[in-house]
Formats: C-alpha cells, structure tokens, sequence
C-alpha cells in the first residue's frame, strides 16, 4: 500500500476518511469462513469465571437512544474540530499507518490486493481488522490530536492485541485496546 503521488501533497483527514472504505474482492477460493464456523457449531461459551451473581450488577437503568441521535451527536463533534492536515510526503515510501484505500490519497498494491482475495481463516480476519481498521482508526486520531507521526503520544494511540487478558479457558474472541 501506498500514498498515491500524485495525490495533493496535504490534505485533511476528513477529506481521506470521506472516501476510506475496505473494497470489496472477490474471493480466489471457494471455501468460505461461514463454512468453517458452521462445521464447529458451537453452542454460546458459558464461562462461570465471566459470570456475577444474580442482582449483583451495578447498573439500574439503561437508557435507549435512537441510532439517528448518536450520528448527530458525533457528525456534531466531528465538525466542531479543527482540520487536521496530512502530507502525504510523510507516507510515501513508508509503512503506511492509513490503511484503508481512499481514492486520491491511498491506493493498494499488489500483495494487498493479494491478501483481500485470500483471507480464509480468523487469524487473517482480525489481521485485517488490526491492520487496516484499527490502525487507521489510530492514525486518525494521532492526526485530529496533532501528535507528530514517530512521537510517544502517537505509538500510545496504536490498537494493541490484550487478549492475553482474557483468563476464560479457551476463549474464542480477540480483544484489542488502545
């Protein structure tokens, strides 16, 4: 993956994120991962070490908010910032922290196309959510926080696995924290 060169030398993340999407590939083989969760059939993991007794939970109330009030919310938040420019010169020719292709500004190469055509298995899923999702979320939001692109601020921003965490025996989710 790269900048595209020939994309304006700065831009704002907001005009990136605009156009920022996972593409679609069509798969190289006909296996799929529903075939293979539909194999193990397992039924919900009941863990006692994961459960409180009955009444013990401290939430009283839950307050429902429709979908549309969370999206005004956060299209409020999100124009209330300041543009964050980008140059595009500080990811050419780098491990690119976006990872999400966006016309003009990110473009997949050959071993990306590669492994979109190939993903066949869980571990190469949560590669692609940590990947490509995570890290650009975490790039960002190094960029609306304006922390320069090597500092400390910047790698406490970075998406880390902690699955490790998770004391459930056999466990079958992946955990990931900033």
């Amino acid at each position: 993956m790269a900048a595209d060169p020939d994309s304006k030398m700065v831009f704002t993340i907001q005009e990136y994120l605009s156009g920022a999407c996972l593409p679609t590939f069509r798969r190289s083989t006909t296996r799929c991962l529903t075939t293979a969760s539909r194999l193990r059939a397992l039924t919900w993991p009941e863990y006692p070490e994961l459960q409180r007794p009955h009444g013990a939970r401290p939430l009283k109330e839950v307050e429902r908010s429709p979908n549309i009030k969370f999206t005004a919310l956060a299209e409020a938040y999100f124009s209330s910032l300041q543009p964050a420019e980008l140059n595009a010169s500080d990811y050419i020719d780098k491990e690119c922290p976006l990872r999400l292709a966006s016309p003009r500004y990110v473009t997949y190469e050959t071993d990306d196309v590669w492994f979109f055509k190939n993903i066949d298995n869980e571990q190469m899923f949560v590669t692609l959510v940590q990947d490509y999702v995570l890290n650009t979320v975490s790039e960002s939001l190094r960029a609306i926080r304006r922390h320069a692109l090597d500092s400390p601020e910047a790698a406490a921003l970075r998406f880390q696995n902690v699955s490790r965490l998770c004391t459930a025996h056999h466990a079958r989710w992946d955990i990931f924290a900033l």
